[in-house]
């Protein structure tokens, strides 16, 4: 099944979940991409990169793996079984110890929150109204859910501006979306649920990779 799913080249993001001498688990979630596999268990990837600087991975330390795949998104966890420089470039060798799943973005994309944004309500075509302050309370990889002192009618299109809280800082991102629902909440604001228009793959990977590492990061502390 993985050979029919992963391809060379795919990237990914590796959370460290276990550590072989009992060390802290790294907080950063590293990127990586897939220089070879044996259509099985065994796969070779790039040594992560951070700040130009090259991150040995510990051996025998375990990871989990979320692949971006064509086929979409796909998981599984796996264990540093080797480290070498292959034609100048920095590889880590790696033993799946799970079978590969899709992952489920219903489980994990969604996340509670309360973020500062900023929202304008569309008045043409392509024209938007002035901006207004909200709160972002749900996020996921399809939607948000946001607290305004307005109300607005399902189907009106607004443009949003979210500053993602990263761990190095705020990432921006500016997403388009259709409203559909906005019901009374308390103190007199509305709570407005809609789905993302138009949402590139790299605002959308981006969206999924703060709210995977922000559960990680709230697993962590309880």
């Amino acid at each position: 099944m993985a050979a029919e799913i992963l391809t060379i080249g795919d990237k990914m993001d590796l959370h460290h979940i276990y550590s072989a001498m009992g060390g802290l688990l790294a907080e950063k979630t590293y990127t990586s991409q897939l220089l070879d596999f044996d259509g099985i268990r065994h796969a070779k990837i790039l040594m992560p990169i951070v700040g130009n600087r090259v991150v040995p991975l510990e051996l025998q330390d375990e990871y989990e793996l979320l692949f971006y795949t064509e086929k979409g998104m796909y998981q599984c966890d796996a264990r540093i079984v080797d480290r070498h420089v292959e034609k100048n470039i920095f590889v880590l060798e790696v033993d799946f110890i799970t079978e590969l799943k899709r992952f489920q973005r219903r489980e994990y994309y969604r996340l509670d929150c309360s973020i500062d944004i900023l929202y304008q309500k569309q008045t043409g075509k392509e024209e938007y109204g002035p901006q207004k302050k909200g709160v972002l309370v749900d996020l996921s990889g399809g939607g948000l859910r946001f607290r305004a002192p307005e109300e607005v009618q399902q189907g009106e299109k607004m443009q949003i501006e979210i500053p993602l809280p990263f761990a190095k800082g705020n990432v921006y991102r500016r997403v388009f979306l259709d409203v559909k629902s906005c019901v009374k909440s308390e103190k007199n604001l509305f709570e407005i649920r809609g789905e993302f228009e138009n949402l590139s793959e790299q605002s959308r990977e981006t969206i999924i990779r703060f709210i995977f590492e922000e559960q990680r990061r709230r697993m962590k502390k309880e």
